[in-house]
């Protein structure tokens, strides 16, 4: 009886392990988002005429392509304005708008989880950004609503 009662206590041990290792794009152990392409943007344009926006493709319950931006009231992108490179880079000569994109991107391509997600130097509004509009996300991953969600312009926004 002994055996019997180690022996079960020892699979329901090993069950409730093993379902914690798995992982999906929302990093808590469950597969929770449906496929589609997700965005949110800010409420408005911020204190530099420019309004950031994410798009989050999942597949799989993985994130398979993330897109960060701000566009301006004409619809230029930060990212291909040359002028507003030159002047972040007279700040910061080895950062740029583009660069920290990319590197907001691979790291939740790679890490999969928006709350393992590192300060981006010199873009430390922008990594601010991104985490925010990607956390008001979740609820429209969890329930396949790709509607564009709209977030209140943080007060302190670059």
């Amino acid at each position: 009886m002994k055996k019997a009662l180690y022996l079960t206590m020892a699979m329901l041990i090993l069950l409730t392990g093993l379902t914690g290792c798995s992982t999906g794009a929302a990093g808590n152990g469950s597969a929770t988002y449906k496929d589609g392409t997700y965005r949110a943007e800010f409420s408005d344009f911020d204190s530099h005429g420019w309004k950031a926006f994410v798009e989050v493709t999942v597949k799989d319950d993985k994130f398979t392509e993330v897109v960060i931006d701000y566009l301006d009231a004409d619809g230029n992108k930060k990212s291909a304005d040359e002028e507003y490179k030159t002047t972040w880079q007279s700040v910061n000569p080895d950062m740029y708008p583009e660069k920290a994109y990319n590197e907001l991107r691979d790291q939740l391509l790679d890490k999969q989880d928006i709350t393992k997600i590192d300060g981006v130097s010199g873009a430390t509004s922008t990594t601010d950004n991104f985490k925010t509009l990607v956390g008001a996300l979740e609820s429209n991953m969890k329930s396949g609503n790709t509607d564009t969600v709209i977030v209140d312009l943080p007060k302190e926004s670059e």
